[in-house]
């Protein structure tokens, strides 16, 4: 003989898989709707509406407890501003299952279970004390989590399959009003993170932007400074790498180890050599007339090599949305090309 169990159920969708694994394990339960909790008398109609069409469709029995939302709201005095899961949940709990375990006890089940647990929202433990805390020895709190082994995410595909109405709050307004701070600071959440979103593909934007007009100025400038060596433009009168010269450990000039000195003067240095020189062959500037750095940092433009300086820039609109982000309107863009020029090489 299966057992005899009153399930109470607090809406369609949760008791789907649980009538599911109750009958897997040889237990028919008989469906009890006692839920004073609900908000109103509307959301009361629409779950039970929602649990006739599923038992219905399974042949499940249907018990519903009369709608006494004023016998709750006496449980639960005192306890209104509570957190959701707190002393005020503990207490709903059980309300509707000490109805459930009257029900259960005046017509002979072996005892009396709840959906509650098939719910990720609700702790199993808080639930399984609130049972237990309002059996009686005629109908003692049967213990089932029905959480365990995707029971819920079971339930979501059952409710789909028959089309269940699936609410969005667990049930009283305490819990509504949190549920809709919840939506309210998500909403306030989501509207941050997509202006956090805005500003960092305009940052990106605003960046190519910038990356773009450097690199036209860049090659404007090198024209420039390839069109002043080419036709005969006059050496720059000074250059900070020429004037920070040191020669090398040897105290030689244009030697190889000068090339260790490093710092401001590393890159045209090699530039020098590798306009005027095969790689690693000096000779060419050591044998040549006036290719002392020194004489050059002292005579500026007489010395037979040098730098060519051309400059361009660019003005570059801010993007409007990275105005305030940035403080302005427009921003510029802009470079300066040394170009090396040894006689008439460049």
């Amino acid at each position: 003989m299966s057992q005899r169990l009153l399930l109470h159920a607090c809406c369609g969708p949760c008791s789907t898989s649980c009538v599911e694994r109750l009958r897997a394990e040889g237990i028919e339960p008989v469906l009890f709707y006692a839920n004073d909790n609900l908000a109103s008398r509307e959301e009361y109609d629409r779950r039970l509406g929602a649990l006739r069409m599923f038992a219905e469709a399974e042949g499940v029995e249907v018990r519903a407890k009369p709608y006494d939302h004023d016998a709750w709201r006496e449980a639960v005095r005192g306890m209104e501003a509570e957190p959701e899961g707190g002393r005020r949940c503990s207490a709903c709990f059980r309300h509707s299952l000490a109805a459930a375990a009257a029900e259960a006890g005046r017509d002979g089940f072996d005892g009396f279970s709840t959906t509650l647990t098939v719910s990720p929202h609700k702790r199993t433990a808080q639930v399984f004390e609130a049972g237990h805390a309002v059996e009686t020895p005629a109908a003692p709190f049967r213990e089932h989590d029905f959480k365990k082994r995707g029971g819920f995410l079971r339930s979501v595909v059952l409710a789909a399959r028959y089309g269940l109405y699936r609410q969005s709050f667990c049930g009283c307004e305490h819990s509504l009003r949190a549920s809709e701070d919840r939506r309210g600071q998500a909403v306030v959440e989501l509207t941050i993170a997509l202006f956090c979103i805005l500003l960092l593909v305009g940052g990106l934007l605003q960046l190519v932007i910038l990356a773009h007009s450097d690199t036209e100025t860049m090659a404007e400038a090198t024209a420039r400074a390839s069109e002043a060596a080419a036709t005969g433009g006059s050496f720059a009168e000074s250059f900070s790498p020429v004037r920070d010269w040191r020669p090398g450990r040897d105290g030689m000039i244009l030697t190889r180890d000068d090339r260790e000195v490093g710092g401001s003067l590393a890159g045209p240095r090699q530039d020098i050599a590798s306009r005027t020189a095969p790689d690693g062959d000096w000779s060419a500037l050591d044998a040549a007339d006036r290719t002392d750095i020194r004489s050059f940092a002292e005579n500026g433009a007489s010395a037979a090599f040098g730098f060519v300086h051309a400059h361009a820039e660019q003005e570059v609109e801010v993007l409007p949305f990275c105005r305030a982000l940035f403080g302005l309107r427009e921003a510029r863009t802009g470079n300066d090309v040394w170009m090396v020029k040894v006689g008439d090489l460049y």
